[in-house]
């Protein structure tokens, strides 16, 4: 079976034919109808996606702006910056609450559960029978609560007896009076006399039992106690992180600094009345189960998932959780962006629900406005600039005065009036006939290809970035994810400095991308590039894309891809490559549901190394295995061992491997024809035999030719080689070419013969082959012994006939 050849012209006015006075958004329109026709466009197509909320009063005529609207551009998942330019929103700042203090007094039942008791700690001030509690009540504490009065040592309260059960009437925060019962609490009536005699930091107020193990719920910034002296658990109580799973793990616990990145969320004291376990939650974040991304795949990346709990670091069964709850108290945080409130806009019409994170400065002059929304679905059927309200009510605040407006963009007022209107911007995510991301001036692309459907890594999400700089190079870089949410797409106006804006791909840092740099990069500093055009005088010549693509029963996966400029009625060869695509691909070697598949081979000649296709200066075909990515000193995506820039997580780490920058695994097919061996560990030479040539003439006339002394069979070998690796350097070979694609070698007459690309080799009727790239060197004394009387070179060609 012939395979499947097909062509895309680069056609700036619409027809059908490649033209001079192309654009870089021409190419891209081609390169996105090559996918196409190939189908490599997967996916489903998803129109009306919102990607990104801009503040009131975004400049839209550059990306600067967006700059305020999350952090670090490179990050696979964007961060909300928590820049104030958020405040011309949303009103004047809501009013902070106070830290509360919450002290537990823990106690066990066997090896079945903590049983858990809240108290209020009383300080040295009790005046005219109002008592002050050291630090602030937490919410839950209303009047009419029961309070059993006691605790260790000698400290007392005049006027209160031990063990009695009394009733509390809040007073303020941090202020109580005790009743006989729980209406004399409500009517403040029967108040309980008392005064101050001494106290000690051992007397409480206890409520009743909160359970067993039970779900502790607290605000972001609270003073947590626990006091654990009681304890016969037969091991130690633990605060501790449950995000992986909800129960004890010794790597996963507060109380031992080496567990924790930040110091600041650690757990002291030893769990004692005088010394207890003291947790400050002002640096940890909220409680959150939902994928900050849900866009990505599930396990992979900066989920920003956080649950916390308590747990025996012996008996499973002693444990619970402890949500901690979004709050602004003036200290909950000091990021400016930690803290938030999600909203759910709901479905409308054709428009599906759309999940937002609105955050509050929650440290700087701008304390309690909004500094940041983002958005954390994926949604569709939406349109720029649509109109709904966020209600005060659900983000810390109060309705009318906090609500958020959404529609055409527009500034506040007046400076610190916050009435502004934010605005919403959306994409479509292709398929079929589009690539999966497209920026319509041609600059980026991104394809989504897919593997294996039924794997967790499948998809290589795979991006073509045309160079700002001129209009002849691209890099191609992949990734196992791609993050679009909360960044411009196609609204991106071009910026050097923030081509994140666009895009960026995401996953594991040294898995799947790299720190800093898992982005497109128009700028080919410290990646591979390729020509796809001539340099000098690029779009005064039409250029074209051609494709071959084996058919059934080969594997239908494998395609050649080409760019090609005709240059004085000439046809010239650039940028030809293939990618790694299919289950068959690495098939026996690695499973996609452990790494994903991002290498990529190049196919080049001498003359297209040196920018000049078409001049025959070689005789030989490299292939170029690789992996892309940044590569700059011991910096690479394929560093050992796994650093910020390694890609370990993509298959071919394990071949390429290596303490150096890059490694480019090449294969080097060379005519074996009248040639000059050389030593070259790359070189692949190929069998030949000529009974025309292969003989000797001695002195005296006398013929010695072999074929006449052994017979003819199997004497002349000059054939297509098929069943090729598709990197001779790999072992165990990960693929290989369908037999569709081969390499001949070839010696030809008359001796200014140059192969190009679309001339025919015949073997026989029925088995003809087109040049997809070649080389040769001219005017040639061959083994013929005529001066200038051959072309000699390697051929890499596709079966079209037969």
């Amino acid at each position: 079976m012939a395979v499947n050849v097909g062509t895309v012209p680069v056609y700036p006015d619409g027809s059908n034919n490649p033209q001079t006075g192309w654009t870089q958004a021409h190419v891209m329109d081609a390169l996105e109808k090559a996918f196409y026709e190939m189908g490599f466009n997967s996916g489903t197509q998803k129109d009306g996606v919102p990607i990104a909320v801009l503040f009131p009063g975004y400049d839209t005529s550059t990306s600067t702006d967006f700059n305020s609207c999350i952090q670090y551009h490179y990050d696979s998942t964007p961060w909300p910056e928590g820049n104030d330019k958020w405040a011309r929103c949303g009103g004047a700042a809501i009013t902070g609450t106070t830290r509360k203090t919450r002290r537990f007094y823990v106690t066990n039942s066997g090896t079945q559960s903590y049983e858990f008791a809240e108290e209020l700690r009383p300080t040295g001030s009790v005046t005219s029978n109002i008592i002050t509690i050291s630090g602030y009540m937490d919410d839950s504490f209303i009047t009419g609560t029961k309070l059993t009065y006691g605790g260790q040592g000698t400290g007392i309260i005049s006027g209160l007896n031990q063990g009695q059960v009394y009733y509390m009437r809040r007073v303020t925060d941090n202020t109580i009076t005790l009743h006989g019962s729980v209406s004399d609490a409500q009517s403040n009536t029967g108040i309980q006399t008392c005064s101050w005699t001494s106290i000690s930091d051992e007397l409480r107020f206890k409520t009743d039992s909160l359970g067993s193990n039970p779900a502790i719920t607290i605000s972001r910034g609270d003073h947590l106690y626990f006091y654990t002296h009681a304890t016969t658990d037969g091991g130690d109580f633990r605060i501790c992180d449950f995000t992986a799973g909800a129960a004890y793990a010794s790597d996963r616990h507060y109380h031992d600094a080496t567990n924790n990145t930040d110091s600041s969320r650690d757990v002291s004291g030893d769990g004692s009345y005088a010394n207890p376990y003291y947790w400050d939650t002002q640096y940890v974040y909220q409680t959150e189960n939902e994928d900050s991304d849900p866009t990505q795949i599930a396990g992979v990346g900066q989920k920003r998932l956080y649950a916390y709990g308590y747990a025996n670091s012996v008996n499973a069964n002693l444990k619970g959780t402890i949500t901690v709850n979004a709050c602004f108290n003036n200290n909950s945080g000091n990021y400016n962006w930690s803290t938030y409130w999600k909203y759910t806009v709901p479905a409308s019409g054709s428009r599906s629900e759309l999940k937002l994170r609105i955050y509050r400065d929650d440290y700087s002059t701008n304390a309690g406005k909004i500094s940041g929304i983002t958005i954390h679905s994926e949604a569709t059927g939406w349109s720029d600039n649509e109109v709904f309200t966020i209600p005060g009510t659900a983000i810390g605040g109060a309705t009318p005065a906090n609500d958020i407006e959404f529609g055409v963009n527009t500034n506040e007022t007046g400076s610190g009036i916050g009435d502004g209107k934010c605005s919403i911007l959306t994409t479509n995510l292709g398929s079929g006939t589009n690539m999966f991301q497209k920026h319509p001036d041609g600059h980026y692309g991104v394809l989504r290809l897919e593997n294996d459907a039924n794997k967790k890594f499948g998809v290589t999400y795979w991006g073509f970035a045309l160079q700002a700089d001129n209009m002849y190079r691209l890099t191609i870089q992949s990734g196992s994810g791609w993050s679009y949410l909360n960044r411009l797409g196609k609204h991106f106006k071009y910026n050097g400095s923030y081509e994140g804006f666009f895009g960026c791909f995401a996953g594991d840092t040294g898995l799947d991308c790299q720190s800093g740099s898992n982005l497109h990069r128009s700028d080919y500093t410290y990646h591979d590039t390729h020509q796809y055009a001539d340099s000098s005088s690029p779009t005064d010549y039409p250029l074209k894309i051609k494709y071959y693509k084996a058919q059934a029963p080969q594997d239908t996966n494998f395609a050649v891809i080409q760019f090609i400029q005709t240059i004085n009625s000439i046809d010239k060869p650039y940028f030809t490559f293939n990618l790694n695509k299919g289950s068959n691909f690495g098939a026996g070697i690695w499973d996609h549901d452990e790494v994903w598949n991002g290498s990529y081979t190049t196919f080049v000649t001498n003359d297209t190394i040196n920018g000049s296709p078409g001049t025959g200066s070689g005789n030989y075909i490299e292939t170029r295995y690789t992996t892309p990515g940044y590569a700059y000193s011991t910096s690479g995506p394929h560093h050992e061992p796994v650093g910020a820039s390694s890609l370990a997580r993509e298959a071919n780490y394990a071949y390429l491997r290596t303490p150096s920058d890059q490694y480019v695994a090449d294969t080097r097919y060379v005519s074996n024809i009248d040639a000059s061996n050389s030593n070259s560990y790359d070189n692949v030479y190929t069998y030949f035999r000529s009974s025309a040539y292969d003989k000797y003439i001695d002195a005296d006339s006398r013929e010695y030719n072999y074929a006449n002394r052994i017979g003819t069979v199997g004497v002349g070998y000059h054939k297509p080689i098929k069943g090729l690796p598709i990197c001779n350097s790999l072992v165990p070979c990960p693929f290989y070419m369908p037999d569709d694609f081969v390499m001949i070698q070839a010696e030809i007459t008359p001796g200014a013969t140059l192969f190009r690309p679309g001339d025919t080799v015949t073997v026989s009727a029925s088995e003809v082959y087109t040049i997809i790239i070649a080389d040769n060197y001219t005017n040639q004394t061959g083994l013929s012994g005529v001066a200038n009387n051959t072309a000699n070179g390697m051929i890499f060609a596709a079966r079209t006939t037969g």
